[in-house]
């Protein structure tokens, strides 16, 4: 019984030719491909694998790696043959990245062109990777300040010199396809856009290129394209506790700002108006939170009386009088705390900015905004803000200085630009789409 058991499991295993089948390609494309040739963007079979990374899950082709084909950049170029169309699961740096752009004859709009990576595994064996996507700061048709970490999941192509349109012949490496790359950068790069909290997140688990999705969901619900960023970041928030002198983005700056803050350090304090816990359903995010509930908090900042404006599609805007929701999504209620009883309670909240998103609501409906737009932090941590008699004699008392030194300085203030921002101000308008 045993022994069938095992002949049952290694059936199962993919084996030698079985290997090509998630790649969609035949037999027959395998021995039409060759690698005596220079690369051809052109070429049918390749078209054909490049499509086929848009239609398989990383995670089925994870399944089917085995440990020669994660390992083995050298035995793709001696032996291409043998490991055509195979998928591939591997640890790599990347050097450089190039862009080829299919003619308009050949675009498609789910296909328009491919990036081309100068890789190396952790052994230093060289290859080239063509990806669907790329991150959006790094530079093209130029090196690297310093080679990037990346991760992939893929299909190995052929053996070729990888020479696009303009550039002359090269040394024959192995050419390996896939759809995309996570990256995970190990330091701060100015340049490329990275800061310490993007650092933090990376060190976590979060895959940096996928803010690039969130940032092109502005203002939008949270589709399915960003789920998995949305699970890592939430994940990550739990673990991440930044040092007091890393810079935050605070509620204005979310306004202001709301693409160059995704990813970024985040405050903001409010009254909690709403907790709702959510139910996560996704057995790979439950297991990726460690737990199956998480909450939702619906806090508002204080304004000190100032409006704030948004615009919406139709070209006019609609003004909240002190009143804008901020969500902020954590993984645990502070402790004594359930969702009934924070309510009303002001919280500090530390962690990190996701994005601008829109939930449906009334007022919205009919106001042209499709959704109420509020910015979304995932929450680290959330400390309560108490208000005892002393601390209220405090802020009176401070005031009534405050109010002192406006009257005397009134004259200054009249002749300062309308369009000075600081820190703390509120801007004109949020064009939050």
């Amino acid at each position: 019984m045993n022994v069938l058991l095992l002949l049952l499991v290694f059936a199962l295993i993919p084996q030698g030719e079985d290997l090509r089948e998630l790649s969609g390609l035949s037999q027959e494309d395998a021995a039409s491909t060759t690698d005596t040739d220079s690369f051809d963007p052109l070429n049918p079979q390749f078209k054909k694998l490049l499509y086929r990374t848009g239609t398989v899950d990383s995670a089925v082709i994870r399944e089917w790696v085995t440990n020669e084909s994660t390992e083995a950049i050298s035995s793709f170029a001696t032996n291409p043959a043998d490991h055509r169309f195979h998928p591939v699961s591997i640890d790599a740096k990347v050097k450089s990245i190039r862009r080829f752009d299919y003619p308009p004859e050949q675009a498609r709009n789910f296909l328009s062109g491919f990036y081309v990576a100068d890789c190396e595994n952790e052994k230093g064996e060289s290859f080239a990777l063509i990806s669907r996507s790329s991150v959006a700061s790094w530079p093209v048709k130029q090196s690297l300040e310093e080679p990037q970490s990346i991760r992939f999941d893929g299909f190995f192509f052929a053996s070729k010199s990888v020479a696009l349109i303009g550039e002359t012949d090269s040394t024959p490496i192995p050419i390996l396809v896939t759809r995309r790359f996570s990256w995970h950068p190990e330091r701060t790069y100015a340049e490329l856009g990275v800061d310490a909290a993007k650092v933090a997140l990376a060190n976590s688990g979060v895959d940096i290129s996928l803010l690039d999705i969130v940032k092109s969901r502005k203002g939008k619900s949270i589709g399915s394209r960003e789920t998995v960023c949305f699970w890592q970041m939430l994940a990550a928030s739990k673990n991440v506790r930044l040092p007091a002198d890393v810079d935050r983005v605070d509620f204005s700056t979310m306004l202001r700002s709301p693409i160059e803050s995704v990813g970024s350090a985040a405050s903001v304090q409010g009254r909690v108006r709403q907790c709702v816990p959510v139910k996560v359903s996704d057995p790979e995010a439950v297991s990726l939170l460690g737990t199956d509930t998480w909450y939702q908090l619906t806090i508002f900042p204080d304004l000190k009386g100032r409006p704030i404006q948004v615009a919406t599609r139709d070209g006019e805007h609609e003004v909240y009088q002190n009143a804008f929701p901020v969500t902020v999504c954590v993984l645990n209620l502070p402790a004594g705390l359930n969702q009934e009883s924070i309510v009303g309670n002001v919280f500090l909240c530390d962690g990190f900015f996701y994005r601008i998103w829109a939930y449906p609501s009334e007022r919205t409906d009919d106001s042209g905004l499709y959704g109420q737009p509020s910015p979304l932090v995932m929450a680290s941590s959330l400390t309560e803000i108490e208000s005892t008699a002393g601390q209220l004699q405090t802020m009176l008392g401070a005031m009534l200085l405050a109010m002192a030194i406006a009257i005397g300085f009134v004259g200054w203030f009249v002749f300062r630009s309308k369009k000075a921002v600081t820190r703390d101000e509120l801007p004109d308008k949020i064009d939050t789409w």
